[in-house]
């Protein structure tokens, strides 16, 4: 999948859901080929208050022609319990892993079958 498929599976994930939020804030690199992007993805609505710091980015396969893009959680937070963290062993980063899993991750999986 390429950096704009990407893109658009994680807008129309954000556009299903009307708690969801995405905020692009960055890049770095140098070129095309080494640029990263980061954006904050947040779900807000009743008791949920969680945000997600991503980064994404696009890399060629070096064994077949396929373009590949990888997704990385940099950083997750519920501000409502104020737990969370850039580390593992943050209080509360387990659970917040598996939120962004079912919420997002999941749902850019099933946008990926249209």
């Amino acid at each position: 999948m390429t950096k704009e498929e990407l893109e658009e599976r994680l807008l129309q994930t954000v556009k299903s859901n009307p708690k969801m939020t995405l905020n692009p804030n960055d890049s770095t690199g140098t070129d095309k080929e080494y640029l990263h992007y980061y954006a904050d993805i947040s779900i807000e609505g009743g008791t949920e208050d969680y945000e997600f710091t991503i980064s994404y980015y696009e890399r060629d396969s070096r064994w077949d022609n396929n373009t590949k893009s990888e997704v990385s959680l940099i950083g997750a937070f519920d501000r409502a319990n104020k737990t969370g963290g850039y580390k593992i062993e943050n209080t509360g980063v387990e659970q917040l892993i598996a939120v962004f899993e079912s919420q997002v991750i999941n749902k850019i999986d099933k946008n990926s079958s249209r």
